[in-house]
């Protein structure tokens, strides 16, 4: 009994009462706020979506709020449908555009262009639901132009049947060269409960925690070989996934831009974090390149900015999604892009 007090108590001198207070409080904030669950409903194929016609308010802010449309899509600005250019912007919540209002989401500002857009972007989503939704959701949209906006999490999210350890979600295995979603349909509330994922979270930020990973060591080459297998399957599914949305994307005769968004790292990681960045955009834009689609890299064109400039871009560090600044410079760089190649393939 002794002992075991002993140990506590050793526990807390090491840790610190600071520790724990970033412990806690992101347990209770990412508990309560990781999904704006009142926008959201259970969907059988892509595990969770839009749920239509509703509008909440000030959600992130005042007068920021979140309106979806009757086709479960959050709304765009839009100009007369019979005469302007139709996209379909597909995405994570960087491209629903979790933090800022409406009219100020990356996809909606290309309106600028006299464009009309559909923002099928969805929070948590992987590379494997936009890629299902968009085979689903816009067959009966007629557009001219595919954008897929992704960062690094995307790729990762298609390597579980579940999100968070909470979420279903489809799960796609590669049998005899063939994409196969195996997780169909979508069964709610799989995997670890709640309070259980976001406690690992919030315990990971310890000190101690990153100790006991590293006592782990002996495992080591487990782990290589695991990792190694997942890097093959991930590279598979990145490149058969993507292969499919091009030629879907073709099928209804879309343009089909593969968009890459950073994330914020903090000022501390930021080498790092634009070390690793551009080894996975160099497997992208290899893929891109062999199967014939067009990519921007958003990424490549904010890391010439100063860091303040940079970090402006998003809403740190509350949050790490695009901040209004950032949401506009998204928007120009893929328009610019995007009118660029039509000017070039103008006869």
């Amino acid at each position: 009994m002794v002992g075991i007090i002993l140990c506590c108590v050793l526990f807390i001198v090491v840790e610190g009462s600071v520790g724990w207070f970033y412990a806690v409080r992101s347990f209770i904030r990412n508990s309560t706020n990781f999904f704006q669950v009142k926008h959201l409903d259970y969907d059988s194929l892509v595990g969770w979506i839009n749920k239509p016609n509703i509008h909440l308010t000030n959600v992130f802010g005042q007068g920021k709020d979140i309106t979806i449309n009757e086709d479960r899509h959050r709304i765009t600005e839009q100009t007369d449908i019979y005469s302007s250019i139709q996209v379909v912007c597909s995405g994570d919540s960087f491209t629903f555009g979790s933090g800022v209002g409406d009219f100020d989401t990356w996809c909606s500002l290309l309106h600028a262009n006299g464009w009309n857009t559909f923002n099928f972007g969805q929070d948590g989503y992987g590379m494997d639901q936009m890629y299902l939704r968009y085979q689903r959701d816009a067959e009966h949209i007629p557009h001219s132009i595919h954008i897929m906006a992704i960062i690094d999490d995307d790729v990762e999210r298609m390597l579980t049947p579940f999100f968070i350890g909470l979420y279903g979600k489809p799960f796609f295995q590669i049998e005899n060269g063939i994409l196969t979603n195996i997780n169909y349909p979508v069964r709610q509330n799989l995997g670890l409960p709640t309070w259980l994922f976001h406690m690992r979270v919030a315990l990971s930020e310890l000190h101690l925690s990153t100790a006991i990973d590293r006592s782990m060591s002996r495992f080591k080459s487990i782990t290589i070989h695991f990792q190694s297998k997942q890097k093959k399957m991930k590279e598979q599914l990145t490149e058969q996934i993507l292969t499919q949305i091009y030629k879907t994307s073709k099928k209804r005769n879309a343009s089909f831009f593969l968009v890459l968004l950073p994330i914020y790292a903090g000022s501390s990681y930021q080498t790092e974090y634009v070390s690793h960045y551009r080894e996975k955009s160099k497997i992208l834009n290899e893929t891109a390149s062999k199967n014939g689609f067009n990519v921007i890299d958003v990424g490549e064109e904010m890391f010439r900015m100063d860091s303040e400039i940079y970090a402006s871009f998003f809403l740190q560090p509350s949050d790490l999604h695009n901040s209004k600044l950032g949401n506009i410079f998204i928007a120009r760089i893929v328009s610019e892009t995007i009118k660029k190649q039509m000017l070039e393939n103008t006869p």
